[in-house]
């Protein structure tokens, strides 16, 4: 038996990778170790035996159901995926859009501002031009006395004796003053170059205290009134560059009709509406009825958008103390 070629190929290859010494205690060993391998291996054999299939049952269903997790987790994955990437793509749209509607706010607030400032600048100019012609106006009918008693001793006009009293008297006239009590004055004017020349009683004539406004209205009239007007007014600061002046003027009033309407009479209370206008539901609304917010309670609201407070214009802040949002109002009033 040890001489078959079969025994002999089988110590060889026992002798190849174990020690000869101790060889037999080991080969011996070795039958209980196979013995309990082979136990185990028929208690596994048992459990996995096809009369008692529970076991692999369950792991067949496992596997089942982990392939179909698998398969919902990548189409989940691949829905959500996409929903983000289109979710995305509008946030970025709507941000695009955001940015251009602000930028064309901006430009318009900057073309409205530069356009209130022109109209600033032209109402300033306006303002300063109506004070000048106000000036001028006011200087134009301030006495001047020294002027005036100038004219009256130039040329073949003299003012004789008292020429102090007439001098206080004109400039008491200046300064809206009443002359002094005790001051007793007759004043005569004699025309050498008309001695025939009949004097008569002075007659008081009608003076006018309006405004130079009512003078413009009042020009329309007709040129009769106006020249009648002309011929009981006197220039006191014309400049005279040496020409001659007319020797006497026209001193008799004329009544103008029509030429001047009554004062008008300012009321207390400015009035908003017609005396006949009754307030209804559809139609504007009543300048007396609160708003519906302050203008800091919008100020508060406009916090979370990109709007700047200081650009926004009178009506559109005036349109959200109404209750209109900010969208709202702007397309109410585009």
């Amino acid at each position: 038996m040890l001489n078959t070629t079969l025994i002999r190929r089988e110590f060889a290859s026992i002798l190849s990778h174990y020690n000869p010494d101790g060889l037999a205690q080991k080969v011996f060993a070795s039958t209980t170790f196979l013995k309990r391998l082979l136990a185990k291996f028929r208690q596994l054999r048992a459990q996995v035996d096809p009369s008692n299939d529970t076991a692999v049952q369950y792991m067949l269903d496992a596997q089942g159901e982990t392939t179909r997790v698998r398969a919902d987790y990548a189409t989940l994955h691949e829905f959500y995926w996409g929903e983000a990437r289109r979710l995305q793509e509008q946030l970025d749209a709507a941000h695009h859009r955001r940015q251009s509607d602000l930028r064309g706010v901006l430009a318009e607030h900057e073309l409205e501002t530069r356009a209130l400032r022109e109209e600033v600048g032209e109402l300033r100019s306006q303002v300063e031009n109506l004070r000048l012609l106000g000036r001028a106006r006011s200087g134009s009918r301030r006495l001047y006395v020294p002027k005036l008693m100038n004219f009256l001793n130039r040329d073949q006009t003299r003012v004789n004796d008292n020429r102090k009293r007439l001098q206080d008297l004109l400039e008491r006239f200046r300064d809206g003053i009443a002359p002094e009590k005790s001051w007793s004055t007759l004043s005569a004017i004699t025309a050498v170059d008309d001695p025939f020349a009949e004097g008569s009683l002075f007659a008081t004539l009608a003076e006018d205290d309006s405004d130079e406004e009512e003078k413009d209205q009042s020009g329309d009239q007709g040129d009769g009134a106006h020249s009648g007007r002309q011929h009981n007014e006197i220039n006191l600061t014309h400049q005279d560059s040496g020409a001659s002046e007319p020797s006497s003027r026209k001193t008799t009033p004329t009544k103008m009709k029509g030429s001047r309407g009554s004062s008008r009479k300012v009321p207390d209370q400015p009035q908003l509406r017609p005396s006949v206008w009754d307030p209804t539901a559809d139609q504007a609304r009543s300048p007396s009825k609160q708003l519906m917010f302050l203008e800091s309670d919008v100020q508060e609201i406009m916090k979370n958008e990109p709007v700047v407070w200081d650009t926004l214009r009178p009506d559109v802040i005036l349109l959200m103390c109404a209750g209109i949002g900010y969208q709202g109002s702007i397309a109410m009033l585009n």
